[in-house]
């Protein structure tokens, strides 16, 4: 991150001289630690010289969702509002303050609006943080990436116990349908045109740590149609019972996510690449 740092101070020195402020760009798929870890650390070493916005300002609302893509449903571009965002993100370029939208997931629309005031380094960071003509505002691309598992295990939990109110299997359902077809088809080109790509390690203790975790009980396996180990002390499971199936995360000999999914489900899983980015 320091070096980073360096090559952002030095842009921004030229960018200076022509008036304009420095874009930083982060995108990557969902769950993979854009915001929770990359924008934060980046904020963290700026502090009062970078202003922060987020590309989920301009998410549409639920109105969008009475009519929605039936392949990609939200997660498809045009849902953040492109043209929006790089309107706002030319204007803070040019040091011009805009007013954005204040988006909040409790309700899935607009909460009122939010007055930005440029500053030398403007963060845009979203899923699509680069697509299309957004790129050409951007001085610094990062693209953030994580292994499947670790963005599917961080999906639930942020889903359900910080996010939205789903349920596990609501959540995992549309990660392994929309999510990642949209993932496929449109967000990780964005990574041939990064000026950096991270890739984001998983530790199990830091989503304990984030979500107030417990364990829900003792492991005690069934029999388990498929198992992927994440590491030593954390595996997850498929596992069946009679004609039911259930999606098991171990964590130190103990549960920590279990709930029950069908016969599609565990078959779809079975078909992924664990390890895939």
């Amino acid at each position: 991150m320091p070096e980073t740092i360096d090559k952002l101070k030095a842009i921004q020195s030229k960018n200076s001289a022509k008036g304009l402020n420095t874009v930083i760009s982060v995108c990557g798929g969902s769950c993979t630690g854009k915001s929770s870890q990359v924008a934060r650390g980046i904020l963290e070493y700026l502090k009062a010289f970078v202003l922060l916005f987020a590309q989920d300002r301009y998410q549409h609302d639920a109105d969008y969702i009475t009519n929605p893509n039936p392949v990609y449903e939200w997660d498809h571009p045009r849902n953040f509002g492109i043209e929006k965002c790089f309107d706002a993100l030319g204007r803070l370029k040019r040091n011009q303050s805009v007013e954005v939208p204040n988006y909040s997931f409790a309700s899935d629309r607009p909460a009122g609006m939010e007055r930005l005031d440029p500053r030398p380094f403007i963060l845009f960071e979203g899923l699509y943080g680069s697509y299309d003509k957004l790129i050409g505002w951007s001085d610094f691309t990062i693209y953030v990436e994580a292994p499947f598992y670790a963005r599917m295990l961080k999906r639930i939990f942020r889903n359900s116990l910080e996010r939205y109110n789903y349920t596990p299997f609501q959540i995992l359902e549309r990660f392994l349908s929309s999510v990642m077809k949209a993932h496929n088809d449109f967000v990780i080109w964005q990574k041939e045109q990064a000026d950096l790509i991270v890739e984001m390690p998983f530790y199990f203790c830091d989503l304990k740590e984030r979500f107030g975790l417990k364990p829900v009980g003792d492991y005690q396996p069934l029999i388990i149609e498929y198992k992927y180990d994440i590491d030593a002390d954390t595996s997850v499971t498929v596992e069946r019972n009679l004609d039911s199936w259930s999606f098991n995360l171990i964590y130190q000999d103990k549960l920590y996510l279990n709930f029950a999914i069908n016969r599609e489900m565990q078959e779809r899983l079975r078909r992924f690449d664990w390890k895939s980015l």
